[in-house]
């Protein structure tokens, strides 16, 4: 036996059978009806990608180059479809992001506010939670769905100023640190949330200005507060402790606000006009995420640093990217409303709550198998034709599997996630207990909060 196989971790060889059995079973299903030989390839290739998405055995960046490649040699799809993606403002607003989070991180900015807003609300337990919150929805004005990294170091400084080990209080702080960073972009505009109308955009295209992502979207403010107050209940620490003081020495030793930080505003500020304006100017606000951030290099501001730009998450951008051609393809070749042709029949008839709770659970479910990318590629399509065919604006779809998708219970769930377990200061109890308590908490938010204000401001 080779000394590769025998060195492989039971485990992982498990995955890798799945991984070229998957694939060999698909093709050995025989074609008829709906079911083309294009679409069993497609089906074969697809399957494959997403198992080695989940199971993590190669590099992301690998099978994302290889994906679309895939389906062009195996003629499932023309380039111009296969690579579709890398015509909309998907990969560049992603770049764009990136970018703009690393100069801020590294000119301090984020650290500022984010210690700012701690010693404001007091340094308690609390008082931390909601400093916490208040920060990420700051962090997300200003570097709109990039706060995750900023925000898992601060929670972690917390904890060791505290001196926690690995508790219920630890895990409060990380978990709670990860809703403030990423909770406020279910009602502040953020890439993430634009791959959604790019891939529906075919069947019905919609746009969304910054302003109407936020008006149709107010009610998660609350949802934000309501996950901080589960948090601080479940967490709360018996004795009382007070942070403030170290808050204050933190945010004493990044100094007089720098010029650079100044300059770097002023970017921001350009940035959040563009996105503000977006009504006025016709341009979709994606492409304000991939050009202003490119201001940092102009002469008279010149803050960022050929750094800034190494440190891009270039792999994550074409991992996106790659998603999103699941999606190009798929609606090519029908398979969005194959399925929809398929469920509809089961969800005609039914009440405004039954279907977007259904929409819910299928994507719960579906993100125990993939990631939230994979789900937006798998499910985007055809429950816009859904949404459609049941005279139910997509938007709200698109709202609803933003919240969904993020609802888990392990942490190999979400890749995101593992950068605040990673910090090794949540138990998988605790974490079990936080998500899954959010868990029903969200399905009860979804119909009794969101439903009937989307009813009241005419989306349903």
């Amino acid at each position: 036996m080779p000394d590769a196989i025998r060195k492989t971790n039971p485990k992982t060889l498990i995955m890798w059978i799945c991984v070229i059995a998957a694939p060999i079973i698909v093709m050995l299903i025989p074609t008829q009806g709906v079911f083309t030989p294009q679409l069993r390839t497609f089906s074969a290739i697809t399957l494959t990608a997403i198992l080695l998405f989940a199971f993590n055995i190669l590099p992301n960046f690998v099978v994302a180059v290889a994906l679309p490649v895939s389906y062009m040699l195996l003629k499932v799809a023309e380039p111009n479809i296969a690579f579709a993606a890398w015509f909309s403002n998907i990969p560049w607003m992603f770049m764009g992001g990136f970018l703009l989070a690393n100069v801020l991180e590294r000119i301090g900015l984020l650290n500022r506010v984010a210690f700012w807003s701690i010693i404001k609300t007091g340094g308690t337990y609390s008082g931390i939670l909601w400093g916490l919150a208040i920060a990420g929805i700051i962090l997300n004005l200003i570097a709109p769905g990039k706060a995750y990294v900023p925000m898992a170091a601060l929670s972690f400084g917390i904890c060791k100023a505290l001196n926690f080990e690995k508790s219920r209080e630890s895990a409060g702080i990380m978990m709670g640190g990860f809703f403030a960073s990423w909770f406020p972009t279910f009602f502040l505009y953020n890439p993430t949330f634009a791959i959604m109308p790019s891939l529906g955009k075919e069947v019905a295209p919609v746009q969304v200005t910054w302003i109407q992502y936020f008006i149709n979207n107010i009610p998660f403010v609350l949802w934000l507060a309501v996950c901080i107050f589960m948090v601080i209940k479940l967490c709360k620490p018996k004795k009382q402790i007070n942070i403030k003081d170290y808050a204050i020495q933190e945010y004493s030793k990044l100094g007089k606000v720098s010029l650079e930080e100044k300059k770097s505003l002023i970017v921001v500020s350009l940035l959040f006009i563009f996105m503000f304006t977006s009504d006025l100017h016709g341009i979709d606000v994606g492409w304000g995420f991939a050009l202003i951030p490119l201001l940092f290099f102009i002469p008279g501001i010149n803050v960022g640093k050929p750094v800034d730009i190494s440190k891009i998450n270039f792999t994550m951008a074409i991992f996106t990217t790659a998603c999103l051609s699941i999606g190009h393809v798929a609606n090519s070749l029908g398979i969005g409303q194959i399925i929809a042709d398929a469920v509809l029949p089961l969800l005609q008839g039914k009440s405004v709550f039954f279907v977007i709770g259904a929409v819910w659970l299928v994507c719960v479910v579906a993100k125990i198998f993939l990631t939230p990318l994979a789900t937006y590629a798998t499910l985007t399509v055809p429950l816009t034709q859904i949404a459609l065919s049941l005279g139910i604006s997509p938007l709200v779809i698109y709202y609803t599997m933003n919240l969904s998708t993020t609802e888990i219970l392990f942490p190999y769930q979400w890749a995101l996630v593992l950068i605040f377990m990673g910090y090794n200061l949540t138990s998988g109890k605790d974490f079990t207990r936080i998500w899954g308590t959010k868990m029903i908490l969200s399905f009860v938010f979804v119909l009794a909060i969101a439903v009937p204000y989307w009813m009241l401001i005419g989306l349903i």
